[in-house]
């Protein structure tokens, strides 16, 4: 299986979807109150409320102001792009330097949701992370392009008390975390590693994913 995009859950309601490039999100509402950073189109935001001709967008904890004629309602589900750390660094609940929500290993997968410029004229990337949009320095990311996962074979006998190994390549190979699960661990486990071994009579569907891409066998 194959995929460059992955679905984010919208469906609670309150996100919405940036219309042009270059949209402002004010401090205040007010088109004198200068923007703090302008999010290009396609952008996933999260809006907490509203006030008048004014959204609230929820940057969690902080609150900041998007006209609502500059958004659209997102459906049940966003395709975020998947992008991987280059190197160790932070995850900002804002656009900014400074609070951290938390420290991200190189190669950690993520969701792209959206793009924008800072008022220092610095680029981040909007990600979705534990049912929220936080944000990452741009030069702390590359993109993965189109992830391919591949397993060895697509049918399997396996008799009980057996074991067989199955190998999953994965492409761009930074991205080598793969989890492994079974649809009926009555039938057949499997190990973190791939080897699955046999339970008892009947069928079982083992999955490798990474990252939401997945491959059946």
């Amino acid at each position: 299986a194959s995929g460059s995009k992955l679905k984010v859950d919208t469906s609670g309601g309150q996100y919405y979807v940036v219309k042009s490039d270059n949209t402002p999100v004010r401090p205040k509402t007010s088109v004198i109150s200068l923007p703090d950073f302008l999010l290009k189109a396609g952008s996933l935001v999260k809006v907490s409320g509203t006030s008048g001709s004014y959204y609230k967008v929820d940057m969690n904890g902080t609150t900041r102001y998007i006209k609502k004629t500059d958004v659209k309602k997102a459906g049940s589900s966003f395709s975020g792009e998947i992008y991987y750390t280059s190197q160790k660094c932070p995850l900002r609940p804002t656009p900014f330097e400074g609070k951290t929500t938390a420290t991200l290993a190189k190669n950690t997968v993520v969701t792209v949701v959206g793009s924008l410029v800072n008022n220092r004229g610095n680029d981040w990337k909007a990600v979705a992370y534990n049912g929220q949009i936080h944000y990452i320095y741009v030069d702390n990311l590359k993109k993965a392009g189109t992830v391919t996962l591949k397993v060895t074979g697509d049918t399997h006998n396996v008799d009980t008390r057996a074991t067989l190994q199955l190998k999953a390549s994965v492409s761009p190979s930074a991205l080598n975390s793969v989890t492994w699960s079974s649809s009926n661990t009555k039938v057949a486990t499997v190990s973190k590693t791939g080897l699955v071994t046999g339970v008892y009579a009947g069928t079982a569907v083992i999955t490798a994913t990474i990252k939401g891409v997945t491959q059946v066998s």
